[in-house]
């Protein structure tokens, strides 16, 4: 379920906030949730079996996708990473683990249906999904081994940690809008 706390003089109250569930067993959980930034009314929620469910109500009722994104037991430990786009209000993309399939999926029919995106990605965990604060639509991935790019007319993503790069996990990656950079 999703919780609403709201504020009740001295302490804060949590009240159910969706009308219809979004897990289907006490194994599943909730993995990541976005809003849309160019509708705030849109909602888009990941579950840890790959599973998206689109809201149109802020996050009161929920469809689910007709197919899953990212699935297995390395989604369940580490969790989804979600984006919506701020170019587009019916894009989303959706990344976590590419153990035995796609690492990163996008849907640009508003979660009705998901497709694979993950063409130059290796197999394994994205742990973050961004999109550049320039408006060009590049998208950018955190994974287990390196940091990567999608250019709006490409195919393929591409390594762009290069040999200065550090060898690490990329947990996460975030705009910076008034330096124009990804970090």
């Amino acid at each position: 379920q999703l919780y609403r706390y709201e504020r009740d003089g001295v302490g804060w109250t949590p009240r159910v906030w969706n009308d219809t569930p979004v897990v289907e067993s006490g194994d599943e959980y909730i993995s990541a949730l976005t809003f849309s930034p160019l509708d705030p009314q849109r909602a888009y929620l990941a579950t840890s079996r790959g599973r998206l469910l689109s809201s149109r109500d802020r996050g009161k009722s929920w469809t689910e996708a007709a197919n899953e994104g990212p699935d297995g037991w390395y989604s369940y430990l580490y969790g989804m990473a979600i984006h919506a786009s701020t170019l587009e209000v019916d894009t989303v993309w959706l990344g976590g683990s590419g153990y035995g399939g796609p690492p990163v999926f996008v849907s640009t029919d508003g979660g009705a249906t998901l497709e694979p995106a993950s063409e130059g990605l290796p197999s394994t965990l994205v742990y973050g999904l961004s999109e550049a604060p320039d408006g060009s639509g590049r998208m950018f991935a955190g994974t287990e081994t390196a940091a990567y790019r999608l250019d709006p007319s490409a195919e393929a993503w591409v390594d762009i940690t290069g040999a200065d790069a550090p060898v690490t996990t990329y947990w996460s990656v975030e705009p910076l809008a008034h330096v124009n950079a990804m970090r």
